[in-house]
This record gives C-alpha cells, structure tokens and sequence, in this order.
C-alpha cells in the first residue's frame, strides 16, 4: 500500500480539482503528487496524512467500509504526531507542517464530520503560513502550498469572521509579483494568461472583505460610538473594493464570453482529463462567487449608513460637538440622503440587518461533465472541493440574512447563466 500512496494521491488530485489543476499546472513550481512522492516515509505526521486523505478517497470511491475507518484512525495519527511538531518553532515552521494541516483541513471537508471543522483547520494553516512569511512561498513546492490552498485560506476567514493574512501588504506583493511571473509564463495561452491576472487582481480584493466585515462589526458595536471619521474612512473602503470587483468580474466575464465563442458549438473536446472548456467554467465559478462578495459589501454599506446617521443623534454624538461646528439636524440629514444603495426591498428598512456566514456543502451542476479514468464521475463533494478551489474560496458558504428580510440584496447579480447549485446539508456560525 505505501508504494501505492504517491499514485493513488495523484489520482485524489486530479479527480477532486480538476478545473483547479487544468489552470495551475503550470503555475506550481513542484505539484503535490511530486512532493509526496518525495517526501514520504521522511515525516511522521505528514505520512499519516497522506494515507488518511488515500484510504478515505479509495473508500469513498469503492464503497469500501474498511478503508474509511482505517481513514479515521490514521487521521487521529496525523492529528497527534502535528501536535508534537508544532511545538517545536522552527518544525513548525516548516513545508512539511503546512502541507500536514491543508491535508488535515482537506480531510475533513471530504468527510464533512463536523461543523465547520475543514475551517478551523485551514485557520491553523493559515497561521502557519504567517509565521513563515510571503517570501518563503515565492518558489518550489511552497508556492504550490500558498496557490493551492489560498482560496479555502480565504474562505476560512469569511467563515471565522476574521481578517485574512492576504490582506497584509507584503502577501499583497507576492500575489502580484506570482501574477506577474504566471502571466509571461510561455507554456500558458492568451486565455489562461488573461484569466490569471484578472482573477489574481481580483483575488487581491476579496481577500480583503474580511477584515472590513472585522472592522465594520467592531465598529457597529463599540462602546461609545467610533468617531464620524472612522465610519467614513471604512464606508470610502467598502465602496472602493466594490468598485474594484466590479470592474474586474466584468473583465472576467469578457475573458470568458470571448472563450465561449472559440468553442466549437459548446462541445467538449478533451486533453487528457482537462476540458477544452475549462477557462469558461472556471470563469463562471469565479463570477458566481462574486456574488457573495457584492452581497457582503452591500450590507456592510448599508449598516454602517444606518449607524451613521443614528450616531448623528446619540447622547454621545451630542456632547461630543460643540454647538456651531457644522453638526447636522435631523431635517439636514434624514436616511433618505444617505448616499444611494442597490434598490433590493430590504435595504428600504433603515435599521441594521443582521447577517452570518454559512458553511455549505452543495452540488454543483454548471452544465459541464468531468469525465474521469474508468468512467468515474465526479462526487458531491469533488466538486464542491474543486469550485472551492477554483473561485477564490467564495463558493465555500452563503450569505445568510438573519431575520428573514428578502434575499434581494445586490443590484449587482451574477448573470442567470451563474446560477446553478443545490444546497446540501448546512454548517454555519455567527458572525455579526
């Protein structure tokens, strides 16, 4: 079985990402299947992960009982033998404590045991990334770490209502400066080279919805009221990101429309595993998850308009200004004035509209098959991996409404052809 590992991870792989794979092979300086091939029997926590994610993808595949308990068992091996090396600094520092915990946080989305559990993962992850720095990952198989798993990071973050590291300038820098580096990649087409700097520009935005949701809350319910000129700065933030989103979906949607003319009556036509259609897909992924990005911004706008003018007459607002220094009546600035919103019916109500973020599972069907070795469709839960993967985290969870209000809430939507998914069962936690 050991001599066996390094194949049956490929074929985890490549079954479970294949839009994934199909856009970053040739970004990766070391793929996975190489690494592992490498690296195993070296690390004690690292081998248990590798047979842990193998014996639960043979499993699942084969309908085989057995090796999804042996799955189990080796996964609490795994758990056990990181403890030990994360109290080391400078093994836990190391690739192979990375690679452990996103095999970890992998795990436990392809056995979807508890609530939320792929995410705590990826948080430990992510922290363990941070503390090795932008640069570390700049090259070899660290790349692949930081490509790989960026969007389950990210969304990670969405899911814990925390800020993502991505946001700080010098991760900032390493996205561009790969973005950069993959775009004259001569082995990538105009296509996928187009494809990678609109959605690595845009990956520089999401990553930062985050922090403003973080803030924004903190913001809502300090103790006293923040000053008028922090709400400003994150309401001037907000619309910024917005706009930047915006623009950069509609370059991806011409991207993709100028793709979707190239294919020959829709057909599919394949090389290797990899359809000839994946750019499209893996657009109209990355455009579906806009849409929670523009449904986040909105309410956080519109929450923070809201608390902005209910300041404006708090006894703090009150005693904090001193008569004659411009500070407005109610008939000067009534909520009506507010700078305008998307026209959704909800966002009339000039009240805060509580929100979280949901975790969830859902089947994808976009109207594009897979077709993979012996005739093996893509499960569930591939495909919810692989769209994970392929749309900077976004397709991971749902914006959810908390007090029933219409759902209505962007008047900047993904176009009809976006939607398609059916939900399956739900894992959430609060944010606001």
């Amino acid at each position: 079985m050991t001599r066996q590992q390094p194949a049956v991870f490929r074929d985890f792989v490549l079954t479970a990402f294949p839009r994934f794979f199909g856009l970053n092979k040739y970004r990766v300086h070391v793929p996975w299947a190489v690494y592992v091939a490498d690296v195993l029997g070296t690390t004690p926590a690292l081998d248990a992960a590798i047979f842990c994610i193998t014996s639960v993808f043979m499993g699942r595949s084969n309908h085989d009982v057995a090796l999804q308990k042996s799955s189990r068992e080796m996964y609490s091996k795994a758990l056990i033998s990181l403890g030990g090396m994360i109290k080391h600094d400078k093994i836990m520092r190391s690739r192979e404590s990375v690679s452990t915990s996103i095999l970890l946080s992998l795990f436990e989305a392809y056995s979807q045991t508890r609530e939320d559990s792929w995410a705590q993962h990826a948080a430990g992850a992510a922290l363990l990334m941070s503390m090795r720095g932008a640069k570390s990952h700049l090259t070899g198989f660290d790349r692949c770490l930081y490509l790989s798993f960026r969007s389950f990071l990210t969304a990670a973050a969405f899911i814990e209502g925390k800020p993502c590291f991505f946001e700080k300038q010098e991760w900032q820098s390493l996205i561009n400066e790969i973005r950069k580096q993959d775009m004259a990649d001569p082995r990538a087409n105009a296509t996928i080279s187009a494809i990678i700097d609109v959605t690595d520009r845009l990956f520089m935005e999401v990553v930062k919805i985050p922090g403003l949701m973080y803030r924004v809350n903190r913001h809502l319910y300090a103790s006293p009221p923040a000053s008028p000129s922090e709400s400003e700065q994150l309401i001037s933030r907000l619309y910024q990101c917005k706009e930047k989103i915006h623009g950069l979906a509609c370059e991806l949607r011409l991207v993709a429309s100028v793709q979707g003319h190239r294919n020959t009556r829709g057909k599919l036509s394949l090389i290797g595993p990899i359809p000839s259609t994946l750019p499209q897909t893996f657009s109209n992924g990355v455009l579906r998850g806009t849409k929670n990005c523009f449904k986040i911004l909105d309410l956080l706008l519109h929450n923070l308009m809201v608390s902005r003018h209910d300041n404006y007459y708090s006894p703090y607002a009150i005693s904090d200004t001193p008569a004659g220094s411009g500070s407005l009546s109610p008939s000067s600035s009534p909520l009506s004035a507010l700078e305008p919103m998307p026209t959704g019916s909800f966002f009339d109500v000039p009240r805060i509209i509580p929100f979280h973020i949901v975790s969830r599972f859902r089947d994808f069907n976009d109207g594009v098959s897979f077709p993979l070795s012996e005739g093996i469709q893509m499960s569930p839960v591939d495909k919810w991996l692989d769209q994970v993967a392929s749309s900077m985290g976004m397709e991971a969870f749902e914006v959810v409404v908390d007090d029933g209000i219409d759902d209505r809430c962007s008047s900047l939507d993904v176009d009809p052809q976006f939607e398609h998914a059916s939900p399956l069962p739900m894992r959430e936690k609060s944010v606001f």
